[in-house]
């Protein structure tokens, strides 16, 4: 007891002096206060530009150019300036970016699949916020080589899955490289009429010098939306809202070698926009047979693993349903007779309504019912905002309903306040048998909730999050993803974090956290401590150290990394590895891990990952032996080759001595814009089955 109550008094004690320390921090004077947004004036384009890469349109002449890009880490103009022009009409925003480049031979450009990260890549980066209320934004990024890559963001959650047909077309020069955006402004919500404005800024990532530069710029939260510019003076009142709905239909084939047999399939899904801040999405018999299959992966956990979604129906509007707790976890469906949905962001609000008939999987077990998922956000102030989501399920037998109230408020500039309070009322049919053997059923009723609150601190170089969490024994929402339950208690987390400018030291990090929770009887069912720390050379060497203590009832874990990596900035000629000693379920261990990405020729790449692990265990087996010393081991290889004629093709192998084999070869093509053909062949092994097969797939859009 006398250790539960120092633990908490510390906890206590040192959110205290960090909020009272911040708050002083954040108190600036008023003549020190952070410089007006910039501002750009939106010029309408009397004739679209021709997307090729070069500013040769008479239109561009019209275009007010800004420039006087800062750069991220010494908050100084970037050495590599880059310059922008935006125009626009009633169709397509149009942006032109100009980076000045005087080695382009040193360009990096290797990722060609649409909507893969540009990290490792040279790209610029168009960064919208249509109803210029510094909470949601659309991004829209390009490398020399076209790839794009989309996503929208907001309140509570990203969505990198968010699709926007948009064009770009870019040109390598002696001294520079160029890209030409077009933008459909019907692809994203916005407000019609006149003299609006939109939050805009421009970034550049230049990996020669690593500069990271935005034309409007603040050191503290460089990519939110409320880091913006203002885009001023555009006239919307006549941008036409296509509410011709949009079709995808897709026929698919599956042979299956371990079953005998094959089978085929056909849907449809339906997009429709209804206004310009309303969307509706409708689909039958969807195809839920992903084309691209989870990794495997050996991480010791005892909690269930999150998986990410790929699947089309779910993309539109999934940021909406994020909240500190997931209450909607969309990979609970797995297979699903219709659905319908209806989401819409406008000038102060947002919603999501989603409603399923199907089936899901809990705990290993299939559900049948209908599903419903409704989601309702409230701006409040400048950057605040109130949101309540239900989420229920109608089963054959029975229903569970999870409902609850959340709010984010921005307290200042770096400090912000989160919560969230559930209830949840379940109600499942059992069947019993008696003592004569005649069966018969109960309801049993099993209620539950859950509450979270937190206070976060973020401004350079420190950020600190205390949190407060309680979740009752029965919260078990049919759709959610709740890692642990039957808890109380709270979390304390710090980073240090900065860049260092000059000498040989790039950028240092320390981080510690600490949590402590029990159940609702007063045992303590978590407790873990943990410490890292980090340096990055100017050299392209990376080190880092971590030690955590971690007690999981009734496990005491343990666990030390060192984790080294070199060339990070150029990933295609990097390498990392990581050693870790620790304990895990009273087991010791050691572990390796190593990642080697690499690229032949310009097309041509491909990746190796391997963790090998050696266990120890302790104490003797059922016959009264000592327990062998085991070895686990995983690999993956994969490499992926794209064509010119808009296709690819990837091999993936994965293998471990967990007797779970499995080579993947993939194979994609996109003749136009309005299809896709894929064929995906399969040759796996678990345990003591294997499996053989073919899956094609033709998608057509219109």
């Amino acid at each position: 007891m006398f250790q539960r109550e120092r633990i908490a008094r510390l906890v206590v004690v040192g959110a205290a002096v960090f909020t009272w320390t911040t708050a002083r921090a954040t108190a600036q004077p008023d003549n020190q206060r952070e410089p007006a947004s910039p501002t750009m004036p939106a010029v309408r384009a009397e004739e679209p530009p021709m997307l090729d890469g070069r500013m040769d349109d008479p239109c561009w002449a019209n275009a007010p150019e800004v420039s006087g890009f800062t750069e991220f880490k010494t908050e100084k103009p970037a050495v590599e300036q880059t310059r922008v022009r935006l125009l626009y009409d009633d169709r397509f925003i149009y942006v032109f970016f100009t980076c000045l480049e005087p080695e382009p031979e040193k360009i990096l450009a290797s990722v060609r699949k649409y909507d893969r990260k540009l990290r490792g890549d040279d790209y610029v980066e168009l960064i919208l916020d249509t109803f210029h209320d510094r909470r949601g934004k659309y991004v829209f990024m390009t490398n020399t080589l076209e790839t794009r890559y989309d996503a929208r963001g907001d309140v509570f959650g990203w969505n990198p899955s968010w699709d926007c047909d948009w064009k770009v077309a870019c040109q390598v020069e002696k001294d520079r490289w160029c890209a030409e955006m077009a933008i459909p402004i019907d692809a994203m919500h916005f407000n019609k009429g006149e003299n609006i404005t939109w939050g805009v800024n421009f970034h550049r990532s230049e990996k020669g010098r690593e500069e990271e530069s935005f034309w409007s710029f603040h050191p503290d939260y460089v990519l939110a939306a409320r880091a913006c510019g203002d885009l001023v003076a555009l006239n919307l009142s006549k941008v036409p809202v296509n509410r011709r709905p949009q079709f995808e239909a897709y026929v698919s084939g599956t042979y299956s070698q371990l079953a005998g047999n094959t089978e085929t399939a056909t849907g449809i899904d339906t997009s429709m926009r209804l206004t310009p801040h309303i969307i509706t999405d409708f689909t039958v018999n969807p195809d839920f047979g992903q084309v691209e299959a989870d990794a495997d992966d050996i991480k010791l956990r005892d909690t269930e693993r999150f998986l990410p979604e790929r699947r089309a129906f779910f993309k539109e509007g999934a940021e909406l349903f994020s909240t500190p707790f997931t209450v909607y976890y969309s990979r609970r469906f797995f297979d699903i007779d219709w659905g319908a949905k209806i989401t819409g962001v406008g000038d102060g609000w947002r919603f999501g309504l989603i409603d399923v008939k199907g089936n899901i999987r809990r705990g290993g077990t299939a559900r049948e019912g209908n599903y419903t998922v409704a989601r309702v956000i409230r701006n409040v102030g400048e950057s605040s905002h109130l949101g309540a989501i239900l989420a229920n399920s109608d089963r054959d037998d029975g229903y569970n309903r999870t409902g609850g109230l959340d709010a984010k408020l921005r307290l200042t500039d770096y400090m912000s306040w989160s919560s969230q309070a559930l209830g949840l009322w379940d109600a499942e049919k059992v069947t019993y048998v008696d003592e004569e053997g005649e069966e018969y059923t109960v309801v049993e009723r099993h209620d539950g909730y859950a509450a979270f609150t937190k206070l976060s601190y973020d401004r350079q170089p420190l950020e600190w999050r205390v949190a407060l969490m309680d979740i009752s024994k029965d919260f078990v929402p049919d759709l959610g993803f709740i890692r642990r339950r039957d808890l109380r208690g709270g979390s304390l987390d710090i980073t240090l974090e900065d860049d260092v400018n000059e000498g040989t030291l790039k950028k240092w990090f320390l981080d510690g956290e600490f949590d402590f929770h029990q159940d609702h009887m007063g045992n303590t069912t978590l407790r873990d401590y943990g410490l890292a720390a980090g340096l990055h050379f100017r050299k392209r060497i990376k080190i880092s150290v971590s030690r955590s203590e971690e007690y999981h009832r009734p496990y005491n874990n343990n666990r030390t990394s060192v984790h080294l990596a070199y060339n990070l900035e150029d990933p295609w000629h990097s390498i990392s590895g990581t050693y870790t000693h620790g304990c895990f379920q009273e087991v010791p261990y050691d572990q390796v891990s190593i990642d080697k990405p690499f690229r032949i020729g310009k097309r041509f790449t491909s990746s190796f990952k391997a963790n090998h692990r050696w266990e120890y265990p302790k104490g003797v087996d059922e016959e009264g032996y000592d327990l062998e010393d085991r070895t686990i081991w995983l690999w993956r290889w994969v490499s992926e080759y794209t064509f010119k004629w808009d296709a690819r093709t990837k091999l993936t192998i994965e293998n471990t001595n967990q007797n779970r084999h499995n080579i993947t070869l993939f194979f994609s093509w996109y003749p136009d814009d309005s299809t896709d053909f894929h064929i995906v062949a399969t040759a796996a092994r678990s345990g003591e089955e294997s499996e053989h097969g073919i899956f094609t797939k033709l998608v057509k859009r219109f």
